[in-house]
């Protein structure tokens, strides 16, 4: 029985970066969010479409929306000015461009619908040069133009019931300004640092503004006079008003409830890192982290409810948990690790770790069961409770980054390296919640980057940078050395099957062991990578899949040493690797890279082999129909199908055994695909002056019954007249000739008439 080999994966779900800091919107279930010079909108963790405008990048937006219309409006780098209609947010269309009047870029922008006697749409924009600009969007022209001594525009906002706007700028500067007379109502002075957001009351009798000076300014908007100061000891990023003068500020890395009619602070939740905005919409709450994380808060308790991350940077390491694989653990560059549910893709973020976590380890008695270390020097142990990791005991005792673990045959021991070259056993009791180091070797020279325990957890095996791969006895004793590779290792692991061990090397080359009673030799050396192997993982005994410095996920049948299949990941290091067989033994290879780049991938070697099949048969059913039409001499609908089928050839055949008029049926049945596709092949067919004549015939039924307008509406019509021309100019110029050589013929038959009449004749005739 051939043994089952993987070809062909097909991509099923990719986690890409959708945001990386700066401006992000939210509507609904959708995040607009600014990166690279485009606006992602961003649904359940992945990008659905972008706003996006060739060499005109994308500085700053605003939206606004309902049931019936969602509209984006855009400034450029360029100053243009675009209005998006994002209704279909599948297919955004441009509606209008218009150019603004800034002398500088844009910086904040905000769109009001008026009600009552003034109903329309109005856009504000501040720009970078102390401006406020204001247009009527519904009458289409520039209505306003606003003059600071202040800088950077920070925060537009529109009074809800008159007609006023509020604008506060990077000096502290904050004004209001009267629409309907185009006059400053008011320079409100209070604040000596960035202005980040004004909001006002549902009643609009009040408003609140905050900056980077940690303080809160309560404003009474009938005289335009400061009613109150709150210091809230931290700089205000964002802020959103509840009811009243109860509001939720970004200070720091904590989200805080503030009453500012006491003032004091009812309460505040922690966010885990630094929030740079915040954005509110009916019963929740939206705010950005420097980690470019993206965060679903509810407003009555403060608790994250959904996370999308914005940017995974360099994905180190990935583990799947869970009985059936429902969860995805990631290690990026952040203390935090990622969390993903595998059937939504929303993401919890596992705090503890102070530092950067470099390895992961689920325990394959219990999948429920991980375990994590990083650049802390700690060692921590986590079960999956109900969709979140739980941080059930630390250990310490490395005095360097850890590298690698793996867990020993029960749930009870777990196997560390470090870059401290050492190598450590320690002792886990889940029920008591302690862990502790029981075995301490110093394993090898240089930092130790893997480490693997056997199936039957009898050896340890390592992989240093000191090129050396070594197998170690669960009490540390040294069994033996496997020597061969020409650089470091970066990866090792046990088949599950046989007694075999495959490391993987920065000389690009795996090499599979073979473990004896003499100790190990390598029996196969697996070649296909040119640069560094990062990881690799067995698929039962029989393949081996590995990843590269290059990006590149190579599958392998090992018996033969062969490469099956090669993915893509792009050009980053595919530095995370995990594969798993589903509930119906189909395999899935789950990879990240250094670019943030999360791709599962699926097995489609049998329904590509199913479908290959199929279309062979097809072909089969095709042919005899063919042949089929070819007895029963139907030759239009023969022409036609040996088109379909791609035959040139046979299309041939049987157009010279066609008469004049039956050529001109079957051409005249051809749709437009079909008879650019017979007039390609009449060009093949024109170079050779075997098939020239039923070139030539397809050509005069062609020009004599299609009209101009429609030949030239065919997509290849260009290469086929330029390949008609000369060929068809060669062969009427040596037609003309054989015809000029034709008329000697009846003249030389003629001349030989008359020299052979005989002299009598003659004689009589005279």
């Amino acid at each position: 029985m051939k043994p089952k080999v993987s070809t062909s994966f097909s991509c099923v779900k990719t986690v890409e970066s959708v945001y990386t800091g700066g401006q992000v919107e939210w509507f609904k279930d959708m995040a607009f969010t600014l990166a690279r010079g485009a606006v992602n909108v961003v649904r359940k963790g992945e990008v659905i479409s972008m706003l996006k405008e060739e060499e005109d990048q994308i500085i700053s937006f605003t939206l606004a929306g309902s049931d019936t219309e969602v509209t984006v409006v855009t400034a450029h780098k360029s100053g243009l000015v675009r209005i998006w209609d994002c209704l279909v947010v599948e297919q955004p269309k441009v509606i209008r461009t218009f150019r603004s009047i800034h002398n500088g870029a844009i910086s904040v922008l905000g769109l009001h619908t008026l009600s009552g006697s003034h109903s329309g749409t109005v856009l504000a924009t501040g720009g970078t040069e102390g401006t406020v600009k204001v247009w009527d969007l519904t009458s289409q022209y520039f209505t306003h133009n606003f003059r600071t001594s202040s800088t950077v525009c920070s925060t537009l906002t529109f009074h809800p019931h008159k007609l006023l706007l509020y604008g506060g700028f990077s000096t502290g500067g904050l004004f209001c300004w009267d629409l309907t007379n185009s006059k400053l109502v008011q320079s409100m002075e209070a604040h000596f640092s960035v202005v980040t957001a004004f909001s006002i009351t549902p009643c609009g009798l009040k408003g609140v503004s905050c900056g980077r000076d940690a303080v809160c300014v309560v404003w009474d908007l009938t005289s335009h006079s400061k009613v109150s100061t709150v210091p809230v000891f931290s700089p205000v990023e964002g802020m959103v008003m509840m009811d009243s003068l109860k509001v939720v500020l970004a200070t720091g890395d904590k989200l805080a409830v503030w009453d500012l009619n006491t003032p004091a602070k009812i309460s505040e939740a922690e966010m885990g890192c630094d929030v740079t905005s915040l954005r509110g919409q009916v019963d929740t709450l939206h705010c950005t982290t420097s980690d470019h994380n993206l965060l679903t808060i509810s407003k009555t308790n403060l608790t994250v409810t959904g996370c999308t991350v914005g940017n995974n940077d360099e994905v180190l390491d990935l583990v799947l948990m869970g009985e059936t694989n429902t969860h995805l653990a990631v290690a990026c560059n952040s203390p935090a690790i990622r969390l993903y549910s595998r059937d939504t893709w929303n993401c919890v973020l596992a705090t503890g770790h102070t530092d950067t976590v470099l390895c992961l380890a689920t325990c394959p008695g219990d999948t429920s069961i991980m375990a994590s270390g990083g650049k802390d020097k700690e060692v921590r142990v986590w079960r999956l409770e109900q969709d979140r990791l739980e941080c059930l005991v630390v250990g310490s005792g490395h005095t360097e980054a850890l590298g690698g673990l793996s867990w020993g045959a029960g749930l009870n021991q777990l196997v560390t390296v470090s870059k401290d070259t050492t190598l450590k056993v320690w002792s886990l009791d889940t029920s008591a919640r302690s862990l502790a180091s029981i075995r301490t070797e110093i394993a090898h020279e240089k930092d130790i980057n893997c480490v693997s325990v056997s199936p039957d957890g009898g050896l340890i095996a390592t992989g240093s940078q000191d090129k050396l791969a070594k197998l170690w006895s669960t009490d540390l004793g040294l069994v033996t050395v496997l020597r061969g590779h020409n650089r470091g290792v970066w990866c090792v692991r046990f088949s599950p099957v046989d007694r075999l061990v495959a490391t993987g090397s920065a000389d690009a080359t795996i090499r599979l062991w073979a473990l004896g009673e003499g100790g190990g030799s390598c029996v196969k050396t697996l070649e296909g990578h040119d640069t560094s192997v990062l990881r690799l993982d067995w698929v039962g005994g029989g393949q081996l899949v590995t990843s590269s410095s290059a990006g590149l996920v190579k599958v392998w049948w090992v018996a033969r040493q062969e490469c099956t299949a090669t993915l893509d990941m792009g050009e980053s290091k595919v530095w995370a690797l995990a594969t798993h067989l589903d509930s119906e033994g189909v395999l899935n290879i789950t990879a990240g890279s250094g670019g943030g780049k999360i791709s599962e991938y699926k097995d489609t070697t049998e329904e590509g082999e199913k479908d290959k099949q199929a279309e062979q048969d097809m072909i089969v059913v095709q042919h005899q129909k063919l042949n089929n039409l070819l007895q029963d001499k139907q030759w239009g609908k023969a022409v036609r199908l040996a088109l379909k089928l791609s035959q040139p050839f046979t299309a041939l055949k049987i157009i010279k055994k066609l008469s004049q008029p039956d050529l001109q049926a079957a051409v005249m049945s051809l749709d437009n695909p079909g008879l650019d596709q017979l007039l390609g092949y009449t060009v093949k067919w024109n170079t050779n002056t075997k098939h020239c004549a039923a070139a030539q015939a397809v050509l005069y039924v062609v020009l004599t019954n299609f009209d101009t307008e429609q030949l030239l509406s065919l997509p290849s019509c260009d290469s086929w007249i330029q390949g008609l021309l000369p060929y068809t100019e060669k062969h009427f110029q040596r037609l003309t000739k054989l015809q000029t050589k034709t008329k000697f013929v009846p003249y030389i038959l003629h001349q030989m008439k008359a020299t052979s009449m005989p002299v009598n004749s003659m004689v009589a005739d005279l």
